[in-house]
């Protein structure tokens, strides 16, 4: 294993990155993963994140309004081998220096809620080494575009593979370490999603013309899976495995009272967890009827014609 540090090199530099690979063989450990086949840790601060994410995965990292990347791992299959390289966000490991010196103790459980949410990012991302030496499959490489016009299908078959890849890793990463730590995470994704809800309900009513209808609809029908994808990771994160009945929390005002939508999104999570490491289309096609309920409960209508895709919402 090779840390990479994508910052200016000084005196403390080597202090760093050994604290770096203490930390992740450690996690590794735990996991179950072999640290022979982790290749390459990077470990950047803001300016250089995405110089170090292109470098070792060629991908763009994700930095949006309402999500910002800490974590980004790629496996690719080398002479019939998986090997996983890794890009950190610094503020992870500076977290956990913080949370070790402030607390006293190695224990995560005694950090304050932001530190062990920081270090949470660590064994998530060795989660996805992990499934991915299970399941034997590289880093997904696909990509959303509308080159043909737009595809509702394209959408589902994009976003049911991240959120698969994201229940897998959330089975074999670390649960939340403490009651503190889940009411903090539900309180920040309520209002993320919230505020994402809200944004793109506001661009709905700003709607002008034909020519922004597909920016419409491929913004609609894939935040209704980033609900999801939300949802699940926390489900996994926080109850899934510790206790016979799972307490679903709704993480957005306007799904609140959505038992049933709910039911049928953890009916999928189930298919996926019990079936593994095969992924059933069983589970797939739950995940489908999930996102159709809760599409259809915030109003929007996606209908196919011969001519193509038509949007309405309400």
């Amino acid at each position: 294993m090779i840390v990479l540090a994508y910052f200016e090199q000084g005196p403390g530099s080597g202090t760093i990155k050994r604290l770096v690979s203490d930390v992740v063989i450690s996690a590794a450990q735990r996991i179950g993963v072999n640290e022979n086949n982790l290749d390459k840790i990077a470990v950047a601060y803001p300016e250089h994140y995405e110089k170090a994410l292109q470098d070792l995965t060629g991908e763009l990292f994700t930095d949006s309004q309402n999500y910002i990347g800490f974590g980004k791992t790629t496996s690719k299959m080398d002479q019939g081998q998986l090997r996983h390289s890794i890009v950190f966000h610094a503020s992870i490991f500076e977290a956990v220096l913080k949370g070790q010196i402030e607390s006293q103790s190695q224990d995560i459980r005694h950090w304050n809620v932001e530190q062990q949410c920081m270090y949470f990012v660590i064994p998530h991302e060795l989660g996805h080494c992990k499934d991915h030496e299970e399941r034997m499959i590289a880093s997904s490489k696909n990509v959303l575009d509308f080159k043909r016009g737009f595809e509702l299908e394209s959408i589902h078959q994009y976003y049911s593979e991240i959120l698969i890849d994201e229940v897998c890793a959330c089975r074999f990463a670390d649960k939340y370490y403490s009651e503190q730590m889940i009411t903090h995470r539900i309180s920040q994704e309520r209002q993320t999603l919230n505020k994402s809800y809200a944004n793109l309900i506001r661009n709905l009513r700003e709607y002008s013309g034909q020519e922004n209808l597909l920016r419409l609809a491929a913004n609609a029908s894939g935040w209704i899976w980033l609900y999801q994808i939300q949802v699940a990771k926390h489900i996994i994160s926080s109850y899934y495995g510790r206790s016979k009945k799972v307490h679903l929390t709704p993480l957005v005002d306007i799904f609140e009272n959505c038992e049933k939508e709910h039911s049928i999104l953890l009916q999928a999570v189930d298919f996926i967890m019990e079936k593994y490491p095969q992924i059933t289309e069983e589970g797939k096609e739950k995940l489908l009827q999930a996102w159709r309920t809760f599409s259809q409960k915030a109003g929007f209508t996606f209908e196919k014609r011969k001519e193509g895709w038509h949007f309405y919402w309400n």
